[in-house]
């Protein structure tokens, strides 16, 4: 096995860098869009919208965020871990697969225990995969959560045992992470990727006490750097601002890289469906989110939102017109100054002003036209419609038709979350198979078991 460089890495970075380019830069669009109201005051969004004078701030509605937090309830709400993870069936009774059965059932609730456990990575990247297209999640084992059993006889050493039950419960040796799939740069030349490279801006004082041969200063701890991880079955590695943060200790080669002593990918990938495959087109067609193609429809429900502020505004606080009736001038401004304005205000004045009456203004009525047509069309891509309804299906059999039309633009999402939890939980009982010299605590209904996987049937 010869070994990787960082040089290797970087090439590597560097061509799906451009592969990706486009995709990443739709991505951040959207992205865009579902943010953009998050932030008071925030402009990135103001670059996509026209019409507006310089200077101008929209009001941002979060339409893109509704819609992929609506879509997200469909496939999370009312669904607990055991959903996700179900044994065969097995008649009572046949002797032959009793051992078996016992098996699967053990397993299924460990599974489910297990899954429990990144449960809350699920929400983000389910967030990912249905806004962006994507949703990327990393487990790697993370050594330093392994506590060291003791060895030894005596009272001291009963001690020490007992204290590594008690933390070794607490102790999950895998670290759950969501990565952006904005920072994700998978193999894009196999359809079973084999090798992952993240690259993304990260704080110093992350890892300033866990990697003290960088040297970092507590000053520098609240600034940025570029942190690049590679992983594949065999090497894995990471470099922060250029500097290996793996060593010797790790195995590490002087490059950085060490070898993948668990033996797997680490990452695991889920797409929308929302995409379109062509041979002609690039990824930016074949991973899209739900976002993307509402994004024009988006932006004109935000500009007819903030055109109808405008216009009441104007039809509330409209500009007034004032004569001055002895033609004194100065007098007449100097009286305006004071006037107060709001609900109940009070303006007293001499008779050398008064108000001109104005026509009432007309609300236009195509703007609401427009509005109308614009809602039905992203509520109809965004499939809101669906669970709202009307009057004549407001039945509990019209409430079920429009839960299955809701459920299912998201079951291809739905399945794709589902595969990549089962894909990570068969690696997570591979590793704890293959890799870990104890079995795992894991937390179950009726209390901590220590799972031996090697004990299981292999068949």
């Amino acid at each position: 096995m010869a070994d990787q460089t960082y040089s290797d890495v970087r090439d590597r970075l560097s061509d799906r860098e451009t592969v990706f380019s486009a995709l990443h830069r739709e991505m951040a669009i959207d992205e865009t869009l579902i943010l953009g109201s998050a932030v008071m005051g925030d402009t990135s969004v103001m670059q996509y919208l026209s019409g507006f004078p310089a200077g101008a701030l929209a009001k941002l509605p979060p339409i893109a965020l509704d819609a992929v937090h609506g879509l997200r309830n469909q496939i999370l709400i009312g669904q607990p871990p055991e959903v996700h993870v179900k044994a065969p069936s097995y008649r009572r009774g046949d002797q032959k697969d009793e051992k078996a059965r016992d098996d699967r059932e053990e397993l299924e609730r460990v599974l489910q225990a297990e899954l429990s456990l990144f449960a809350n990575e699920l929400v983000p990247a389910t967030d990912h995969c249905l806004g962006l297209g994507l949703a990327v999640l990393s487990y790697p084992l993370d050594t330093q959560r392994l506590l060291t059993k003791p060895r030894g006889r005596g009272a001291a050493a009963r001690k020490a045992m007992e204290t590594w039950e008690w933390e070794r419960r607490r102790s999950f040796p895998f670290r759950m992470e969501t990565v952006s799939p904005l920072n994700a740069h998978f193999d894009p030349y196999h359809k079973s990727i084999e090798d992952m490279i993240v690259k993304e801006e990260v704080r110093l004082g992350t890892f300033a006490s866990r990697y003290p041969h960088l040297d970092i200063p507590i000053k520098s701890y609240g600034s940025t750097a570029e942190l690049v991880s590679y992983c594949s079955p065999t090497w894995y590695g990471y470099w922060l601002g250029g500097k290996p943060l793996l060593t010797t200790a790790e195995g590490a080669n002087d490059e950085g890289l060490a070898p993948n002593t668990t033996g797997i990918l680490w990452y695991k990938m889920a797409v929308s469906g929302f995409g379109w495959h062509s041979a002609s087109y690039g990824w930016e067609y074949a991973i899209k989110g739900v976002v993307r193609d509402a994004r024009n429809l988006i932006l004109s429900l935000v500009t007819d939102y903030n055109l109808q502020e405008i216009l009441k505004l104007l039809y509330v606080w409209g500009e007034d017109e004032f004569e001055a009736t002895n033609d004194d001038i100065g007098r007449a401004l100097e009286q305006l100054e004071q006037r107060e304005r709001g609900a109940g205000a009070q303006w007293l004045h001499d008779r050398g002003i008064k108000r001109v009456d104005s026509p009432a203004k007309q609300f236009p009525q195509w703007a609401l036209q427009i509005q109308n047509i614009n809602t039905a069309m992203a509520e109809a891509h965004l499939y809101r419609e669906v669970l709202s309804g009307g009057e004549r299906e407001s039945t509990l059999g019209g409430l079920n038709k429009r839960v299955g039309l809701a459920q299912g633009p998201t079951r291809v999402t739905k399945e794709q979350m589902q595969k990549l939890g089962s894909d990570i939980l068969a690696d997570l009982l591979y590793v704890q198979k293959h890799t870990l010299d104890e079995p795992l605590m894991i937390p179950t209904s009726t209390g901590y078991i220590a799972f031996d996987v090697s004990k299981l049937d292999p068949n």
